[in-house]
């Protein structure tokens, strides 16, 4: 099955729209927790390890990754403001409502989608 996306590429089997809308929150939610977890130290060189496999040459101890899951979910639940919403939400909220926004572009066929921003 074919997937449509506007700025991912178009490949078999990769959900291109659902990356596109993750770019909007890589930033604040996924680097915001790695950079948290480096500078506080809790993530180190120590919680990788060298492989011999081709697709996987560095893989990450399970204690490191159990850290930035803890992380992710402590960025996707921090309140935040989004245009949309009627008072502070969380980042979960605000991606429903990227997809809500985006919906609406597309069945409408308006070009005014506007990404979310932070500040």
């Amino acid at each position: 099955m074919d997937h449509v996306g506007f700025c991912h590429s178009l490949r078999r089997e990769h959900p291109a729209l659902a990356s596109d809308l993750m770019e909007e929150f890589r930033a604040p939610v996924i680097d915001g927790a790695v950079l948290e977890l480096l500078s506080r130290g809790r993530v180190s060189q120590e919680h990788f390890e060298r492989s011999d496999e081709a697709r996987r040459p560095v893989a990450m101890a399970p204690a490191a990754r159990k850290r930035l899951i803890q992380a992710v979910e402590g960025s996707l639940n921090r309140k935040i403001r989004h245009p949309d919403a009627a008072g502070p939400c969380d980042y979960r909220g605000a991606i429903s409502l990227q997809i809500r926004r985006l919906k609406e572009c597309i069945q409408a066929g308006k070009p005014d989608y506007q990404p979310f921003m932070t500040r």
